[in-house]
């Protein structure tokens, strides 16, 4: 029987936009929660830090592309030159050569750090859901609606067409290690391989029909992973000549799967803000959730197992540096607050919440007479912006805390 733990959200930094205009700040012995003037509310679709931890990208709606060079705690836009939905990013080399594909064949480049994108041409009109480069800046791969596969040799001057065999769409696509072999998964449970660099894919058996919305094969061409709609996650320990069905635990969709190292220690975001590890190669997953109802899109840990990034709608970002490690105890927390309710507590002491104009969308919920924020604490929110905190007081300690029942504490400005 498969494992679930819960999780305290303690190790996850939420670096940004998705805070809804909050400043959280904690006291010394905290864990910071770090909510910088939101960058933006778009959702992001993509997240690659490109063989270190401290330069990354980020892309999403809108033709969104922000960049950190300090390992997250700020991000900064890029101009894409597009208003497009752009859904993967990938620099295979360093932080300088990278692309981004996109909604209507949407194909950038940069070479200098996304200091300019380029648009390139694909001559395609269909979504294009994922790219990926094996560790070479001259070779990638897009694939998207319509069983869609593209291939550049030239660095993206040119993408050639390649035969898919399927209508379904193909959403997202990987090659390990090398320009040969390579997995594509996509809808109806659809998973195609190629072994020669894209010029044949072929169909492999999944066992299922449920979308499949993210591959990993983390250090070779045998051994990897696919995840999906209702709570699908696959294995394959025979380079996809068969496909066993693990259990996390969730009927909940699932839409990235990293394994940064090996074929032991990976992670899987979904639908609903539920991060999942597992530390035994899929047999056993632990949930992670972060306690807010937003769907986290994608899941990335460019060096190690250790330090990692996930990012979502309301542009969230999110951050680890021990792999969640220290995510346990107390069950998932459920999406709306309920007065009573027991809730994990980030931070300790309280955090502190600065109030400003109402922004859209609303950050609170309103239930039998209290604000709640989106981690479902409950706090005050006064008619002018003041300096409050949540309601402070002894909690018992069964997966979480309860909100004391006294009056609110204000402070100074």
């Amino acid at each position: 029987m498969k494992r679930l733990a819960g999780f305290s959200p303690a190790s996850f930094v939420w670096l940004g936009a998705s805070l809804f205009a909050l400043m959280v700040v904690a006291g010394p012995a905290s864990a910071l929660w770090f909510a910088p003037p939101p960058a933006t509310t778009n959702p992001l679709n993509s997240v690659s830090f490109p063989r270190n931890t401290s330069v990354g990208y980020a892309v999403g709606d809108g033709g969104t592309i922000l960049k950190t060079q300090n390992g997250g705690a700020n991000w900064g836009f890029q101009t894409s030159h597009t208003a497009n939905t752009l859904n993967s990013v990938c620099f295979p080399s360093d932080a300088s050569i990278g692309y981004a594909v996109g909604d209507a064949g949407t194909i950038l480049k940069t070479q200098d750090g996304g200091a300019n994108w380029v648009l390139q041409p694909s001559n395609m009109t269909v979504a294009l859901n994922s790219v990926a480069s094996p560790r070479n800046t001259s070779i990638g791969y897009a694939v998207g609606g319509g069983g869609t596969i593209l291939r550049t040799t030239d660095g993206g001057a040119n993408w050639g067409f390649q035969a898919s065999h399927t209508a379904n769409t193909l959403n997202s696509v990987c090659f390990p290690r090398n320009a040969t072999t390579g997995y594509a998964v996509g809808g109806g449970g659809t998973i195609l391989r190629t072994t020669d660099g894209g010029a044949n894919w072929g169909p492999l058996i999944s066992g299922t029909n449920q979308d499949l919305t993210s591959v990993c094969f983390p250090q070779d061409a045998t051994t990897g992973y696919a995840v999906g709609d209702g709570g699908t996650i696959l294995k394959t320990a025979n380079g996809g000549a068969s496909w066993v069905l693990e259990n996390a635990g969730t009927g909940n969709g699932l839409t990235s799967v990293c394994f940064p190292q090996d074929a032991a220690t990976g992670y899987v975001v979904g639908e609903i803000g539920n991060i999942f590890k597992t530390q035994d190669g899929g047999a056993t997953w632990f949930i992670q959730s972060f306690p807010e109802s937003l769907a986290l899109n994608a899941v990335y840990f460019p060096v190690n197992a250790s330090i990692g990034y996930a990012v979502g709608n309301g542009g969230a970002i999110l951050k680890t540096t021990d792999g969640g490690s220290d995510l346990a105890g107390g069950p998932p927390v459920p999406g709306p607050a309920v007065a009573g309710t027991y809730y994990p507590v980030p931070l300790e002491p309280y955090p502190y919440i600065v109030p400003v104009p109402r922004p859209e969308p609303w950050p609170f919920r309103f239930y039998m007479g209290f604000y709640y924020d989106p981690w479902g604490r409950r706090v005050y929110y006064p008619r002018r912006p003041r300096w409050v905190r949540p309601f402070p007081g002894r909690f018992p300690h069964e997966g979480g805390r309860r909100e004391h029942q006294g009056p609110p504490h204000r402070g100074g400005r």
